[in-house]
Parts: C-alpha cells; sequence; structure tokens
C-alpha cells in the first residue's frame, strides 16, 4: 500500500508535547508550524512512535501536475506499534486483531490534495505523551480503511457487503463520535423516500454541524464553475423544500477539475457540504447545499443503484463459492 500522508506530527522534549503541521499554512489552534531547526529527526506518529520526517509537498504546475500539500510521512524502516490507529502497512508487521463481522473504520485521508478533511478527529484523546487513542477502545477492532479517492467509496459499495458496510464508521473533525455509514453516503432521492438523507444532513448542517460526506446528484450537465444538481424535493412543517446541491469546481490547484462533470447524469461527489440560509423560490422553499471540489479524486460519474447490483452479483458468486475460497 502506499504511503499515508500525514497532516500532523507528534514532537516530545521531556515534559514538553508540541503538536506539529507541515507548515504555517492554515494552523490550527494549539499546533505548531514545522521548523527544521528544532523538529528535524525527532518527530513521531500522532498514535505511536514510529518516527516521521517532514516533505515539503511539490508545486502546482499550470496545466499539468496538480502538486502536493506539504505533509509527514514515516521514516524508512520505521514500523508504526501495535496500538497504531492507521490502517497497517504490510512492512509493519503488526498483528492486530480486527473483527471482519464489524463495519470498516472510514479514515479520510486526502492530504495529497486537501487538508480540508484532516483535522484532529474527534472520537480520539491524548495520553501523557501526546499519542492519540481511540475515546472508546471497541473501535480499534473495526478494520482500518483509509480513503484518499471517492472511487475507494464505490470500491467498497461493489464488494457487496451491505450489512457491514452499514455498520461501518466514518472518522472526522469536531464530532465525539464517528460518523454512520448513512450519514456520510448521501443518496439522490429515489421512489417514495422523499430524499430523507438529504434532508438529514441538511438537519444536522442546520444545527451548526459540520461533517464529510459523499453526495450523489443528478445534473444537466454543461460545465461551468457550479454545477448544479437536480433538486431534492422534500416537506417541511407541511411545505415544500427543495435542498439543492451545487457543486463548485475550483481550477486554482488543479487545471482539469473544470472538465470533471460537463456530462449529464449522476456523480458522486467527496467534500464537506455547507448550507445556505434558507429562502422563498417561485415554488417553496428553497436551500441549497455547496460542496467545493479542489481535486478530480473528489468527482466520479457513477449511479449508486447501478454499484449496488455490482455488489449483489459479487456477492452471489461469493456465495457459490466453497467456504474458504470466495476472495474479495
Amino acid at each position: 500500500m502506499s504511503e499515508l500522508l500525514m497532516p500532523e506530527a507528534r514532537f516530545a522534549d521531556g515534559a514538553r508535547v508540541e503538536i506539529v503541521q507541515p507548515s504555517a499554512r492554515d494552523l490550527r489552534p494549539g499546533r505548531m508550524p514545522y521548523a527544521a531547526s528544532e523538529h528535524k529527526g525527532r518527530l513521531s506518529c500522532m498514535f505511536c512512535d514510529a518516527s516521521l520526517h517532514h516533505n515539503a509537498g511539490t508545486p502546482v504546475i499550470a496545466g499539468g501536475h496538480p502538486g502536493r500539500q506539504a505533509h509527514f510521512v514515516t521514516d524508512p524502516g520505521s514500523r508504526h506499534g501495535e496500538t497504531c490507529l492507521l490502517p497497517p502497512r504490510p512492512q509493519d508487521g503488526r498483528a492486530t486483531e480486527y473483527d471482519d463481522t464489524l463495519g470498516w473504520r472510514i479514515h479520510i485521508n486526502t492530504l495529497d490534495y486537501s487538508d480540508q478533511f484532516n483535522l484532529a478527529a474527534g472520537p480520539y484523546e491524548r495520553d501523557e505523551e501526546g499519542r492519540l487513542r481511540l475515546k472508546n477502545p471497541a473501535l480499534k477492532t473495526h478494520r482500518p480503511v483509509a480513503v484518499t479517492d471517492v472511487k475507494h467509496i464505490a470500491t467498497l459499495i461493489r464488494r457487496g457487503q451491505f450489512d457491514r458496510l452499514r455498520a461501518s464508521l466514518v472518522m472526522m473533525a469536531d464530532r465525539a463520535q464517528p460518523l454512520a455509514w448513512d450519514e456520510f453516503l448521501i443518496r439522490y432521492m429515489r421512489g417514495g423516500d422523499e430524499g430523507y438523507r438529504y434532508k438529514g444532513l441538511m438537519n444536522r448542517l442546520a444545527w451548526g454541524g459540520r461533517q464529510p460526506a459523499v453526495l450523489e446528484i443528478v445534473t444537466e450537465g454543461g460545465g461551468g464553475r457550479c454545477v448544479e444538481s437536480q433538486p431534492v424535493r422534500t416537506l417541511q412543517r407541511g411545505l415544500r423544500l427543495d435542498i439543492i446541491p451545487r457543486v463548485w469546481l475550483d481550477n486554482r490547484d488543479d487545471t482539469r477539475v473544470m472538465g470533471s462533470m460537463t456530462g449529464a447524469g449522476r456523480y458522486l461527489v467527496l467534500g464537506v457540504p455547507r448550507l445556505s440560509q434558507q429562502f422563498e423560490g417561485r415554488k417553496g422553499l428553497v436551500r441549497y447545499l455547496n460542496i467545493s471540489v479542489t481535486d478530480r479524486r473528489q468527482v466520479m460519474p457513477a449511479d449508486i443503484d447501478r454499484l449496488m447490483e455490482e455488489g449483489r452479483l459479487k456477492a452471489s458468486r461469493r456465495k457459490r463459492q466453497l467456504p474458504g475460497l470466495a476472495a474479495e
């Protein structure tokens, strides 16, 4: 597996423990920017004692490579410990026992192109040496999955392990408990469901929540900086309410973003949605659900119904195989 790009590292100097970010850009409260004179060769993983080093990233190249933000990576030869909560690498040789009857523990790791998902997550607490530990130890037995691309979400659906998927948890910022799968994957309304997932997301954001999400949208195409989905029609206190997802394509760091949603159809969009103020439209109440895209890995053309059908076919093939020989 490729190296995880880490947005924070731990610096311990006796009783002094600091949390270090790769740069001073968007410096979060209680963090220090990386300074080679003080931190080089003295940084550790946030979850264990594996040693890390700083990578300054790569610049944006107009019309080509979108660049990579500064980050931390594991030192060559260093291994993450048995208690580490990061997805295991083959070279770590970790013997952590996961219960595969439980849902996955999904970590959004997009630091390659965006740090909007990578704030310190609420389900963790620090020990006396600054290491992060899960507040709920039972979460450690959920097998971790790193998501760096919306296509990884599609892959999980295509596995056809729907009970396990519904029991999966998404580790996220600013929330004491992980996010449930049904709160993370927001399907466009089907016949009769009245857009309940979109309405649930709207209500959580209206109360001041902040969360990552994968939105399924339906668009007529045409391109442009703002791609508007067909509305999700629901009711609020007996009045018609249209929730309209809008995808804002930011070409600043990846010049290919503008061409990622030119065709009509259904798309999956990974991001951190923001809710507009409610206003009165021509046919009822309206609220926009805005989501920013800065990299093509946040978008893919996909229909969740078709992904689930592929998953059902795969599950059916597994059942026909002999016990112990089913392959993922």
